[in-house]
């Protein structure tokens, strides 16, 4: 690593007013979670340990002073203590955009699955934007000992990503189960299987359908799931509309079900909507 490359500052984080539309990428995955996403209206909330990028939560600015930290660093890892407080939080990400390519064939299984579109209500009032920074950046270090700035500053660094990922535009709700637990024992029945069932509660972002504008469905969805999901619209009174790829000017596009863009010879502006 050349250090001479790298610019010492500590990141403030920019925040931003949310879109008035964020959308969610979705595949149909065989545990189920697409079915219980739109049966319970719920978002699964993931761990960051588990999330695609490993940089995760190491844009940091601080170190616990603890045994073995100079190890940790000296190696360029996040110190077990970091990693094991990393584990508490629970995350769901959301994206401004429903037009990126990459996002469609990465999260939405190549164009075979589905994206929710989502107004931005009270329902979504803790959403953060996440802040994209270089890659060559090192932080002026400070050492703490207090658990709750030891989470707080955790929370942050979840908030940066590298430009790497400025493309996805995205937003997050973060969760600490840990904070959520502790005032449930102080104020509950410390009971030990009320406590866990809190927990796979907390596990959820919970919406209402009526911060539902849409279901956006891929291209390339299997026609028995297109089926079902369209079912299941219809009973709920949901609006469906589906991605259409126009390889010819390299866009991604949208209609609504039922006005497919047709072979007649009509321009294919007449069948997309408008505004999305």
């Amino acid at each position: 690593m050349n250090s001479e490359a790298c610019k010492m500052e500590n990141p403030e984080i920019v925040k931003l007013d949310p879109p008035k539309r964020l959308y969610k990428f979705m595949r149909f995955d065989k545990d189920g979670y697409w079915m219980d996403t739109l049966k319970k209206f719920r978002l699964f909330m993931s761990n960051p340990l588990e999330f695609n990028d490993p940089f995760e939560g190491g844009i940091i600015s601080f170190f616990p002073r603890v045994a073995g930290i100079s190890i940790s660093t000296a190696l360029g890892q996040l110190h077990p203590i970091l990693k094991d407080c990393l584990s508490n939080f629970k995350t769901v990400c959301f994206s401004e955009t429903c037009r990126s390519k990459s996002m469609w064939a990465y999260y939405a299984d190549n164009y075979k699955g589905f994206c929710l579109e989502f107004a931005v209500t009270d329902t979504f009032k803790y959403i953060r934007n996440v802040n994209y920074v270089q890659d060559n950046i090192r932080y002026i270090p400070e050492y703490i000992e207090d658990e709750e700035h030891i989470s707080r500053s955790l929370r942050n660094a979840l908030l940066f990503k590298s430009e790497d990922w400025e493309k996805e535009k995205e937003w997050r709700i973060i969760r600490d189960i840990k904070e959520y637990e502790e005032v449930d024992m102080k104020i509950n029945e410390s009971h030990e299987y009320f406590i866990y069932a809190k927990h796979q509660e907390l596990q959820y972002f919970d919406y209402h359908k009526e911060d539902l504008i849409s279901i956006i469905l891929g291209p390339r969805i299997d026609k028995d799931l297109e089926y079902y999901v369209l079912g299941f619209a219809r009973r709920h009174g949901i609006l469906v509309k589906h991605a259409y790829t126009i390889p010819l000017s390299s866009t991604i596009e949208f209609y609504e079900e039922g006005n497919k863009p047709q072979g007649d010879g009509s321009n294919v502006e007449r069948f997309l909507i408008k505004g999305m």
